[in-house]
């Protein structure tokens, strides 16, 4: 560790710019938490309550925060609505958008909450639907998709209500829209491509004033997905995927990548000995990505890029940072902060067992990281790639 204590002495320029989140450390969410992401803030941690120790059925969304803890959300009197789960958050936590049924007419239609208004709800045409499947950090715009089964509407709601349609290229249907940038100028989904021959594939959208573009996969894949996008919208984060045919059946084949300004996608390394991985979150000035990478069914391994080099193992990362996981396993990333130092996630803790449908397992659950100083993170990535060279 003397490389790494050298440079961390010598105060060199980071990749992370200004500001705090928290403290150091880390923390775990009550059993019953399914973690969805974490606001732009680093703030607030968001995700569904499930029965089970978070295996079960459905029964709302919640917020948490290091200093309040979990909070449910109100849902109303029992029985008004089901199938309640939350999507997206505002930059601060103030406000929760996502999807429901009304119980007494089953239809399909979104919210949005905060605690000073509690649930609000969004609906989409008569007999139709609406989905609500992001908010833009300011809390002033929704993305979604509203429409009927056979059509899909790609929609922008404002804060009142008022919905504006997106333009739908040709050749595609069943859009949806799912993340918006900072500055509220670029709004990102997807869409079916129809093809003569089956089956069709998913692409992915991104919409700024100019109009619609498909930001196209990786050579040698078919498919894509977005999963989110830096604070001016230049930069989107997701996966490329292909279907591929398998002694054991069917299997799908996905790489982590990005699209800067301009439709061509750009892979992201993998870490030596992964064939896979999946990138899930980016700070709001794009030079902080995290995902996974694995290379088997069960070797799931949370991983953060720097600058897009090569990745680096999140447990390497907080166990240099002196960050106890408590005896966690960590398994899949979910979301960043903005700032870059806030990381929420799904693992599990092998030394803690709990009842399953076949006997005893590992307790399994959500997670949130939190790095002490902005300078500390990127100099421990310059750090552990010096490590690696010797």
């Amino acid at each position: 560790m003397k490389v790494l204590r050298m440079l961390l002495c010598a105060g060199l320029v980071t990749a992370l710019g200004a500001g705090a989140a928290w403290g150091a450390g880390f923390a775990v969410l009550p059993p019953e938490c399914d973690v969805r992401g974490v606001s732009a803030d680093g703030s607030t941690v968001f995700g569904n309550l499930r029965s089970d120790n978070g295996w079960g059925a459905l029964m709302g969304p919640y917020r948490w925060t290091r200093q309040g803890g979990l909070d449910p959300v109100d849902l109303g009197p029992p029985g008004t609505y089901g199938l309640v789960q939350a999507n997206g958050i505002s930059g601060d936590g103030s406000v929760l958008v996502g999807g429901l049924v009304e119980c007494t007419i089953a239809e399909s239609i979104s919210f949005r909450w905060t605690p000073d208004t509690g649930l609000q709800t969004v609906r989409g045409p008569e007999g139709g639907f609406a989905v609500i499947n992001g908010i833009s950090p300011d809390g002033s715009l929704m993305v979604g998709v509203r429409g009927t089964v056979d059509d899909y509407q790609p929609s922008r709601w404002t804060s009142d209500g008022a919905v504006e349609s997106l333009p739908r290229p040709e050749g595609m249907a069943y859009f949806h829209a799912r993340l918006i940038s900072a500055d509220n100028a670029v709004v990102v989904g997807g869409a079916r491509i129809l093809r003569d021959e089956a089956p069709d594939l998913w692409g992915t959208l991104r919409w700024t004033d100019a109009g619609c573009e498909v930001l196209g996969p990786l050579a040698g894949f078919n498919e894509t997905v977005a999963r989110d996008v830096s604070g001016d919208g230049s930069l989107v984060v997701g996966t490329s995927y292909r279907m591929e045919s398998r002694p054991d059946g069917n299997y799908i084949a996905r790489t982590p990548c990005l699209w800067r300004s301009g439709t061509e996608p750009i892979a992201l390394p993998l870490l030596p000995g992964s064939t896979e991985g999946d990138s899930w979150g980016v700070s709001a000035d794009g030079r902080v990505i995290v995902g996974h990478c694995y290379s088997g069914p069960n070797d799931y391994q949370p991983v953060v890029w720097f600058d897009g080099q090569t990745p680096v193992p999140l447990t390497d990362v907080l166990a240099g940072l002196g960050v106890d996981l408590q005896g966690w396993v960590l398994t899949s990333v979910r979301g960043i902060s903005d700032d870059g130092l806030t990381i929420v996630g799904v693992g599990h803790n092998p030394d803690i067992l709990v009842p399953g449908v076949r006997g005893e397992r590992a307790l399994s659950g959500a997670w949130v990281a939190t790095i002490p100083e902005p300078a500390t993170l990127g100099l421990l990535a310059v750090g552990l790639a010096g490590l690696r060279r010797r």
